[in-house]
């Protein structure tokens, strides 16, 4: 264990961050321009970006490698954690932002469909997969 190697988990860490927010900001626009194919390829990209920040190296072995580093590089790696730490904050808040347009946009489906169908659903789709305003079409907007 030594400080080159702080350095290196240090710098994947901050790599693997930037990747991450970069994903989210495709992620956003590709929500706001409404393109499904991309927000699939986008969700796979950003599952597989989670999944390698989660590893042990970053949350563990990092910071014990950062304390056993010598004073003036110690404080180096500190900043450098710091600034990564609060990068991923912000990856995170981006990430809730995302969230809630999606939720928003699901909303509004949901309630087209309620006006559409003339009744309220309880979801886009039913047991059957089929949405309850095409089982049920003699409650659209076209009879009223």
């Amino acid at each position: 264990m030594n400080t080159s190697s702080a350095d290196e988990i240090l710098t994947a860490f901050e790599q693997r961050l930037a990747k991450l927010a970069e994903l989210l900001d495709k992620e956003r626009e590709a929500l706001r321009l409404h393109q499904v194919e991309q927000l699939a390829a986008i969700t796979a990209e950003k599952q597989a970006a989670c999944e390698s920040l989660a590893a042990e190296a970053f949350s563990a072995t990092l910071p014990e490698l950062i304390k056993a580093a010598p004073d003036g590089v110690r404080e180096q790696l500190e900043l450098r954690h710091t600034s990564a730490l609060t990068l991923a904050q912000q990856v995170r808040d981006s990430n809730l932002v995302n969230g809630k347009i999606l939720h928003r946009s699901q909303k509004s489906i949901s309630d087209l469909l309620n006006i559409l169908s003339g009744k309220p659903l309880d979801g886009l789709y039913g047991t059957s997969g089929q949405t309850v305003a095409a089982r049920d079409s003699k409650h659209a907007i076209a009879k009223a």
